[in-house]
């Protein structure tokens, strides 16, 4: 699934569940993802839990190359 970025940062997909991992699209190649957090847990590397009909935060940290 895709979805786009809001002007404030936010995003949101509908109907996932299980461990998603996490991809940006349309970065420049001066950027990067340095972190992927959820629920103060690093999941950069292991993927997003989703649960079925609940809403997940998770807070997506970029930086330059």
């Amino acid at each position: 699934a895709e979805a786009p970025v809001a002007s404030n940062g936010t995003f949101r997909l509908e109907g996932l569940f299980g461990i998603r991992k996490l991809q940006l699209i349309g970065l420049g190649p001066e950027w990067e993802i340095r972190s992927i957090a959820q629920d103060r847990s690093d999941v950069t590397g292991s993927g997003v839990a989703l649960t079925a009909d609940t809403e997940a935060k998770v807070l997506i940290t970029l930086g330059r190359r």
